[in-house]
């Protein structure tokens, strides 16, 4: 019984970040930076384009969704059994009340998500198409714009506050190229990877970022992020290829086509 206690103790303790014996904890100046009161202002443009029937894509058409604002509104706080959160709240400046949230473990091996509440209120990681057109459910469920549905089935610390089954690797300590982790494991298997630098353009300079792709099989949805250790996020592109549309008279497919989601960094207060 004991060993068995001391192994279920080694495991969390790894899992959730904590350093290994022997080794140097990760400089905050090499994390996310995830400061109290930080703050983040994002565009967000949706592009949506049609399969033709010799398979080209044509008739782009682009939907601003207008800023997100992301900001830290708290830090060191504890949820249940989990301590030293970090939360990060999202919401759109067309509707300031309604606010999403997400509570974080920055540890030495990398970026946790480890509960939220009101997923999906922003537009930053959402793809969304514009009020004339409609996805249908099951593409909404393939883009991942709707977690609650199907990532929980546990108790939840309060009535609308949902735990990750698994703590989402967000991010892996160091960020470096040839970096791959495990992301999630429910409701689908994705991995990220870490093929490159590269520079990209924030208030008229170039920022150096660490391009984090992901390998998503079974899915044509490419998802990549440029994360700046000054920065955080600079830029997010999400790619959904081979999307079902529908209309409101049809709830079969109508159209085939691509949507691609680029959210930009356009200011900070930090």
């Amino acid at each position: 019984m004991k060993n068995i206690i001391l192994f279920l103790s080694i495991f969390i303790l790894y899992f959730l970040g904590c350093k290994n014996k022997g080794t140097e904890p990760i400089n905050q100046d090499d994390k996310y930076p995830a400061n109290l009161n930080f703050e983040w202002v994002y565009n967000t443009k949706n592009i949506i384009e049609y399969y033709d029937s010799s398979g080209h894509l044509q008739n782009p058409d682009t939907t601003d969704n207008g800023n997100t604002i992301v900001r830290i509104a708290a830090v060191n706080q504890t949820i249940g059994d989990y301590t030293n959160l970090t939360l990060f709240e999202s919401y759109d400046i067309n509707t300031p009340g309604n606010i999403a949230k997400t509570w974080y473990q920055n540890s030495d091996s990398g970026l946790y998500a480890i509960a939220y509440f009101n997923a999906g209120a922003s537009h930053v990681v959402i793809p969304k198409s514009n009020y004339k057109k409609y996805l249908t459910f099951d593409d909404i469920k393939l883009l991942g714009v709707l977690p609650s549905i199907n990532l929980f089935k546990n108790q939840s610390i309060q009535d609308s506050i949902l735990y990750y089954q698994i703590p989402r690797k967000v991010l892996a300590y160091p960020l470096s190229i040839g970096q791959k982790w495990v992301e999630l494991y429910t409701p689908f298997y994705r991995e990220r990877y870490i093929d490159k630098k590269t520079e990209v353009q924030f208030n008229g300079s170039q920022v150096e970022c660490f391009c984090i792709e992901s390998d998503w099989k079974d899915y044509n949805t490419e998802f990549t992020d440029y994360v700046g250790l000054k920065e955080g996020i600079v830029e997010r592109v999400i790619i959904s290829d081979s999307v079902a549309f529908s209309n409101a008279n049809s709830p079969v497919p109508v159209s085939f086509g691509r949507i691609t989601t680029i959210s930009k960094l356009v200011s900070k207060n930090f």
